[in-house]
């Protein structure tokens, strides 16, 4: 019995992306099959889950896979349970519902979007670029433009394994002392993408990585800076946006504006007051 979550992949697209078959080639293999579904790199990714999982299902005892889907609230809104004859047509089926229940930012493009914390619980790459805009291969296809995107912090759970940390722009110095370089480096050979293994421009604390993005994002209006800052990338259900956002989130039925605008608060060590 094979079980796991159906979603979007993070560094290629496809008809079967993360999902069963993805959880029977890679995950039951552990590293070994990991490093060898990636060998060729993500271009070929898709086509060798299918033709991997081709091969398990007709020497394996598998019955059946059961498949979770979540909502924009990432929270399982639906369980199916698929015999392993079906796995293929049914897991497509779901990854189109999964694709379309994903949150998404609702202002593009974007001077700079804030992240508070990455992470594996997150994504598979920290942040996940269906979110961000920021992919480590040119085999996923995103939507946001944000022209700085800026990590604040590793969340406590991913134990210092900051993969897809060098898919930002700008980090800062708290994030940097919590990486796990053996972590986070073998999870990139591994995959053979090692663009989110490099270190971005690390400023000492919240208040100049945020100074540095405004400075940097090359603006045409410092007066009208779009901006947004988000917990993580899976939790979108409450945002903070620049000023210059308003108009366009009181315009959207789907949005609910909370507060009027405020100052940002910074402590004295420069650490942001967001969530």
């Amino acid at each position: 019995m094979v079980i796991n979550r159906i979603k979007p992949h993070t560094s290629f697209s496809g008809r079967i992306e993360s999902g069963i078959l993805k959880m029977l080639t890679i995950g039951i293999g552990k590293q070994a099959g990991a490093d060898a579904c990636h060998r060729l790199g993500m271009g070929t990714m898709g086509q060798n889950i299918l033709d991997m999982s081709e091969i398990k299902l007709a020497r394996s005892p598998v019955l059946f896979g059961v498949g979770t889907v979540e909502n924009s609230y990432d929270r399982v809104c639906r369980v199916a349970v698929v015999p392993a004859p079906e796995i293929l047509e049914r897991e497509a089926e779901l990854l189109v519902e999964a694709r379309t229940n994903m949150p998404r930012i609702m202002f593009n493009p974007l001077g700079a979007l804030m992240v508070d914390r990455m992470g594996k619980e997150y994504s598979g790459t920290g942040m996940d670029p269906h979110i961000t805009g920021r992919a480590g291969t040119p085999y996923v296809k995103t939507e946001l433009k944000a022209a700085r995107l800026v990590i604040l912090d590793l969340s406590d759970k991913t134990k210092g394994n900051a993969t897809g940390v060098g898919l930002a722009d700008i980090g800062t110095r708290r994030l940097f002392e919590r990486i796990d370089f053996d972590a986070t480096s073998m999870n990139h050979i591994t995959s053979t993408v090692l663009p989110g293994a490099k270190i971005p421009l690390m400023m000492d604390s919240d208040l100049r990585a945020v100074q540095c993005a405004i400075k940097t994002c090359n603006a045409t209006d410092m007066g009208r800076l779009r901006i947004v800052c988000i917990p993580n990338t899976p939790h979108l259900e409450t945002l903070m946006i620049s000023d210059a956002l308003l108009p366009e989130a009181r315009e959207n039925a789907r949005i609910e504006v909370l507060d009027e605008p405020v100052d940002w608060a910074f402590d004295a060590s420069g650490t942001l007051a967001a969530f």
